[in-house]
């Protein structure tokens, strides 16, 4: 009722759910009646700049720099949700996995012996996927070598990261 608005009506006709008219008035009169709020109907397009040319079928999505990054949309070809995933990544660090038979959220489910391959490869895709970028965040800490009494150390310009040397000059241009 406040943030993502779901246009989602029903005629039993094309459907196999009652009837129902889905209007942003009656969505207003619900979400004030049930939660004491005016839902903003704009608020995704507004905040993360995404625009759509049109609903579901793989909208094309907009580059943006209201959204920091790092998105990973993954749907199942079998997900009715998956219209609504855009076609292609707006960034280089949004990325979209498609789950080959995939139902909806099942790529989340724990892992089980009914998996398909295609399940498998993309359960995998999404780990390195996150596993990467948490390494790209992942700090690193350094810590410089003291001289220890009246020496000086014999390598007075490196620093020890994890056990590996690096060059003052190389880590201060990180």
């Amino acid at each position: 009722c406040t943030e993502v608005v779901h246009p989602i009506g029903a005629n039993n006709v094309t459907d196999m759910f009652p009837p129902y008219d889905w209007t942003v008035a009656g969505l207003n009169a619900m979400c004030e009646h049930a939660w004491k709020v005016a839902p903003d109907v704009n608020y995704l397009q507004r905040r993360i700049d995404v625009q759509v040319e049109r609903r579901g079928a793989y909208p094309p999505a907009k580059r943006t720099k209201a959204v920091a990054g790092r998105i990973l949309f993954s749907w199942g070809t079998r997900d009715p949700w998956g219209t609504m995933v855009p076609s292609r990544g707006w960034a280089d660090d949004v990325e979209i996995v498609e789950v080959p038979g995939g139902g909806h959220c099942s790529d989340l489910q724990t892992p089980g012996p009914e998996d398909t391959e295609g399940m498998r490869r993309a359960r995998a895709n999404i780990s390195a996927i996150l596993g990467r970028w948490l390494m790209e965040v992942r700090p690193v800490r350094h810590m410089k070598l003291q001289p220890f009494g009246n020496h000086s150390s014999a390598h007075p310009g490196q620093l020890r990261s994890f056990g590996k040397a690096h060059h003052a000059e190389a880590t201060a241009e990180r």
